[in-house]
């Protein structure tokens, strides 16, 4: 059948769209193969000699022979006798290029032992007339320097030149060299291979802008022949850095020391020059700057005076580049100086049993919190709790912030945290003690938790955190305590669920006395008491000519206890009184009475019917206690912890039921 017109248009149309398609296709595929032509025209070269050749990846070329890929995977000389060896590689990156290599020689160069690195050369032979530029290693003299030269034809010019005597003997030196489109040369060193570069040498030469090589020559006698060493060739496009470099922190390491991180490595040189940091208040310049050892963004200045505690400072900075020559704008910076005092951080809450789960990670920690309106570097602090002790790295706790100590990044997402617990230390879930100290091993904060502090049979089994009620009453114990009501079960770095008004309003007391040894007592508060309002000799005397205490020492570390130590002896059969004659504060606040008076002796051995029952009650009414009073029938002092109560079986002639009457001595 015959073909209708309109399939013949259509099918002419069909294949003019085809035919439209394939032209398409094949310019595309043209101006691929020119962009992938033009980018393989200036491709980068790198060799850190790791598949242990030099025939591919790059091809090396050359003096094939005199040089091998060693054990170490670097690329060593193997000459045998005196001579020169070299070898090139293809290359065409000149322009806003940077240069990396590593390079040891294991002598002391000279001018018959030295090398070069050609950088750039138009000619593949390194030892005939070119025109290219090349780094020199070694010269005649003992101060030889790291010298950047410009070669045209067999004339030679020099760039810049680094340190004097840097390279005079035996080196290592990791060495990146950049040059911008505008010719300007730099030299970075870096003697400790850790990418820690310093600012050698820098000069402006833009007279040869195209190469096609990069090698080295090696000029060597023959006791030299194997000890040239290169390693790390990189030659790369410089990504070009426009943005200058930023203070990230500035911490107040002690009363004459601040630490200044900045975003970005930045020129040694300058970072420690004292004139481009300024301290107000009469403060002046740091006497003297460092690089920290391990983390090259991070100095550490030193002044000659001390801040003054608790005054706001401002740290002015200007005038330091990075390694691309952006310079810091001028910074102001505030901080303050300020030796942190009990309570001003608090343990905040306590996550000792994490499973069953109920919403947070099944991992331990405490929550310490700020109760100031300043920053405080806990840096140095430690954390007692049972018998482990874990030490503070650098940390900075903000003004009514937030620090979580846990074990790993579980609670990443929560706040800032630290990482201080290991798989080899826990919390005890019934409760020990936990005390904070500072870098003095003065005690900031103490808390004695048990799991009936929960007031929650269930929530006490786990899965819950226990939180402060009040942090400005860090003393109250089980009063100011309580189970987390937040569905998740805690609340790490945020606000308790609890939180709340709960000061502590209530007088402390003395709870017990007891006779330590002939010259000293034992002094025992009914709650956690101020450290500094105890420790006045004065505020305490006590009759019968033992007088004024010679020394005080409140016990750690909660205080709740003091040794008064006297110098005359505590006599036998004599009763003696002791009053407090100064203000004492619970750490509250709260003033314990003046002139509070205990008798306290040295206790007798009871004889048979000194204590008498002298009453009991066995029925009590409904909501009573049953009790058995005991008296005092003679002249002498009896410790009750050599006492104890019991039944006695009157036809067997045997105790039963035998019950301390007290733990320990009142």
């Amino acid at each position: 059948m015959k073909k209708s017109s309109k399939n013949r248009v259509t099918n002419w149309g069909v294949f003019r769209l085809r035919e439209k398609k394939a032209n398409f296709y094949m310019r595309i595929y043209l101006l691929l193969i020119l962009v992938f032509c033009h980018f393989f025209g200036f491709t980068q070269v790198f060799d850190n000699f790791s598949d242990g050749e030099i025939l591919q990846n790059p091809e090396w070329m050359g003096d094939l022979t005199n040089f091998m890929v060693n054990d170490a995977q670097q690329l060593q000389l193997v000459a045998e006798g005196a001579g020169s060896s070299m070898l090139v590689t293809t290359n065409s990156l000149i322009d806003s290029t940077e240069w990396n290599f590593r390079v040891k020689l294991s002598f002391s160069p000279s001018s018959n032992n030295n090398a070069r690195i050609y950088l750039a050369s138009d000619n593949q032979d390194l030892n005939a007339n070119l025109n290219g530029y090349f780094l020199q290693l070694g010269e005649s003299g003992s101060g030889d320097a790291l010298e950047l030269f410009r070669q045209s034809g067999s004339g030679v010019y020099s760039i810049c030149r680094g340190t004097e005597g840097m390279i005079s003997v035996s080196f290592s030196l990791q060495i990146r060299i950049t040059k911008n489109n505008s010719g300007e040369w730099k030299i970075f060193i870096d003697p400790s291979g850790t990418n820690n570069f310093s600012l050698d040498a820098s000069g402006i030469d833009q007279s040869i802008t195209t190469t096609s090589w990069f090698g080295i020559t090696c000029n060597y006698t023959s006791s030299n022949s194997t000890k040239f060493y290169f390693d790390d060739f990189a030659i790369s496009h410089i990504n070009i850095d426009t943005t200058a470099p930023e203070i990230l922190s500035v911490i107040v390491v002690s009363p004459n020391q601040l630490d200044v991180e900045f975003s970005e490595q930045i020129i040694v040189e300058e970072a420690t020059r004292p004139l481009n940091y300024q301290v107000n208040n009469g403060m002046g310049n740091p006497v003297s700057i460092f690089q920290d050892d391990f983390h090259f963004n991070l100095y550490h200045l030193f002044f000659n005076d001390s801040f003054q505690n608790g005054r706001v400072n401002i740290l002015s900075v200007s005038g330091i580049p990075d390694m691309s020559g952006n310079s810091i704008e001028p910074t102001n910076v505030e901080f303050s100086y300020y030796l942190p005092e009990a309570y001003d951080i608090v343990i905040n809450e306590i996550f000792a049993d994490p499973v069953p789960m109920q919403g947070l990670p099944p991992v331990e920690f405490l929550e310490l919190y700020n109760t100031t309106d300043l920053p405080i570097n806990i840096s140095g602090w430690f954390l007692q709790y049972g018998s482990s002790e874990k030490i503070f790295s650098s940390k900075v706790i903000d003004p009514g912030g937030y620090l979580i100590a846990t074990k790993g990044s579980e609670f990443v997402g929560f706040g800032p945290y630290i990482d201080l617990f290991t798989s080899t230390t826990s919390l005890s879930n019934s409760g020990t003690t936990l005390c904070l100290k500072n870098q003095y091993e003065n005690i900031i904060h103490t808390v004695t938790y048990s799991n009936e502090w929960y007031n929650d049979d269930l929530k006490s089994e786990g899965g819950w955190s226990l939180e402060l009620i009040d942090p400005q009453n860090p003393c109250g114990e089980a009063n100011n305590w309580g189970a987390s009501i937040n569905i998740l079960g805690g609340t790490p770095g945020t606000s308790n669920s609890i939180l709340g008004l709960n000061p502590d309003l209530n007088a402390p007391d003395i709870y017990s006395i007891t006779i330590e040894n002939d010259t000293s007592i034992r002094l025992t508060f009914n709650e956690k008491m101020d450290f500094y309002s105890l420790v006045d000799h004065s505020g305490f005397h006590a009759d019968h000519g033992l007088g004024f205490p010679v020394n005080v020492i409140p016990i750690r570390p909660d205080y709740r206890s003091i040794i008064l130590i006297f110098r005359n002896k505590i006599l036998e059969e004599t009763i003696y009184m002791l009053e407090i004659r100064d203000t004492m504060t619970d750490c509250s606040g709260n003033i314990l009475p003046l002139t509070s008076t205990i008798r306290f002796a040295i206790p007798s051995i009871p004889e048979s019917m000194d204590i008498v029952i002298n009453e009991i009650l066995t029925d009590p009414l409904p909501g009573g206690e049953d009790f058995i009073e005991i008296y005092n029938r003679s002249q002498s002092v009896f410790d009750l912890k050599h006492l104890v109560l019991a039944t006695y079986d009157t036809l067997t002639g045997h105790l039963q039921q035998i019950k301390d009457i007290v733990e320990s001595g009142v």
